[in-house]
């Protein structure tokens, strides 16, 4: 295996890792900027294979595939604007505003529970935002008139109480 040399290695996208320690050593063999998520290679001393496939995708390329899926979405292509929404959630699982925007196309495609399951996790993520609790109770408000399932009613009421209580600060 050829090792590439110390030094700055770009953008990634690491969530909640500070620095990867070489236990041998107590030394870092990878240090992470919280700030902009630079990384730097310390050491390549004892890095084996798992380290070294560690997939670095930043999150510019997240933002670059949910910029190419708003221009595919403003163009009319919906599938193609999911397709390239599941690209960068790829990229980036915990990207929450990808999860929002295709949880408002899988709702224009009808596909219900996608845009329910999308809209959920966009709150799990952004717990605190009471747009996404807003957003909730509007897909599931249109899964209810999409389908008739009358359970949608109390789910999208609880919704935007939730997003209610962000606002007022409780």
């Amino acid at each position: 295996m050829v090792k590439p040399p110390t030094g700055d290695i770009g953008n990634a996208d690491i969530a909640g890792l500070d620095r990867v320690i070489d236990l041998s050593r107590n030394r870092p063999l990878i240090e992470v900027s919280q700030q902009d998520y630079n990384i730097r290679i310390t050491s390549w001393a004892d890095v084996g294979p798992p380290l070294t496939s560690l997939k670095t995708r930043t999150m510019s390329t997240a933002s670059k595939l949910y910029d190419e899926a708003d221009k595919l979405k403003e163009a009319g292509d919906l599938e193609g604007a999911v397709a390239k929404l599941h690209e960068a959630l790829e990229a980036k699982p915990d990207y929450a505003l990808a999860h929002a925007a295709l949880a408002v196309i899988e709702q224009r495609l009808g596909k219900h529970e996608e845009a329910i399951k999308n809209a959920q996790r966009a709150c799990e993520l952004e717990p605190d935002d009471a747009f996404s609790f807003t957003s909730l109770s509007v897909i599931y408000q249109r899964a209810y008139a999409g389908t008739g399932d009358t359970s949608y009613i109390q789910l999208a009421e609880d919704a935007m109480e939730r997003s209610r209580k962000i606002a007022a600060g409780m």
